[in-house]
């Protein structure tokens, strides 16, 4: 039985097959994440597993290394190190789709970005697929075959053991550098203002946007950010809410001439020339008075 077991994760038209589907599946989520990594930072910090700073890291390096992973498995290279690293960020996907479950966040997982909703019981389900395909990846025969990693490992200059191993390994990574470049900066360059898209987005469904500027070591912003929390629960499916870290996205601090934070903006339409209306509310402002606002936005139709 063992022995068979070894043989199955031996082939290497599975290994090929599960390096493909599994490679597919990242470069996927990061092709969905990449144009619009405001809003998954956004989707990121919503959770509230992570501190604020560790949620933008996180939320702003997760698609690329995906795409890295993807590439690297669908080419057949580092496909020991890609299988590792999988296996690592999809025990993270787990924890946080299962966060989701018990918790009310957003419907939607955020996993693929806007490219394919998903719930978080689907999440969980399709997590606990791609942990155990690259579990798979990383016990079976991991040997470069039916890969552009195989056909570059032929490349064999007359430099000395220690120069083709460099200029092996070099080739590589110079390979997985020009395709994650190749897919990644055309979807940076073709992505529009993020934010200004959640919200024409949440406008157009009738929806006012609640923006809330906050940054790291704000003591006001701490005690702040509970209130947002519990609002957004609250008004989850009428009111969209977007956290927006002060020094971090720049381009919206400079457009909504946010100064200070804490800073909330309660986006209710636009005005004859393009321009958002929205009622401002700087420095720590109560539960009550965002509430009454809500309410009266929500209840006047203005949005």
């Amino acid at each position: 039985m063992r022995v068979h077991f070894r043989e199955t994760l031996n082939n290497r038209w599975l290994i090929f097959g599960l390096r493909l589907a599994l490679g597919g599946i990242f470069i996927a989520a990061s092709v969905g994440k990449i144009p619009h990594q405001a809003e998954f930072i956004n989707t990121v910090t919503s959770y509230g597993i992570l501190p604020d700073n560790l949620a933008q890291l996180y939320g702003s390096v997760l698609p690329w290394v995906e795409l890295f992973i993807g590439c690297c498995l669908v080419l057949g290279i580092f496909l020991t190190f890609a299988s590792a690293l999988s296996i690592l960020l999809v025990l993270s996907f787990i924890i946080a789709s299962a966060y989701g479950l018990l918790h009310p966040i957003e419907d939607s997982c955020g996993c693929f970005g806007q490219l394919i909703p998903m719930s978080h019981s689907a999440s969980v389900a399709l997590d606990v697929i791609m942990l155990l395909m690259a579990v798979l990846l990383l016990r079976g025969n991991r040997a470069e075959s039916l890969s552009v990693g195989a056909l570059l490992s032929k490349l064999n200059p007359r430099w000395g053991r220690r120069g083709r191993f460099v200029f092996e390994k070099g080739i590589k990574f110079a390979a997985i550098a020009i395709v994650v470049l190749a897919i990644g900066i055309p979807l940076v360059g073709g992505a529009q203002n993020s934010i200004d898209s959640m919200l024409d987005d949440a406008l157009e469904q009738g929806k006012p946007g609640f923006l809330f500027f906050y940054s790291e070591g704000c003591g006001d912003c701490d005690k702040e950010k509970p209130i947002i929390n519990g609002l957004e629960r609250d008004y989850e499916g009428r009111v969209v809410f977007i956290y927006i870290s002060y020094k971090e996205e720049l381009q919206a601090v400079e457009e909504f001439n946010v100064n200070k934070t804490p800073t909330m903006l309660l986006v209710v339409g636009k005005d004859s020339n393009g321009e958002f209306v929205f009622q401002r509310f700087d420095d720590f402002t109560s539960e009550e008075k965002l509430r009454d606002s809500l309410d009266q936005v929500l209840g006047s139709g203005a949005h």
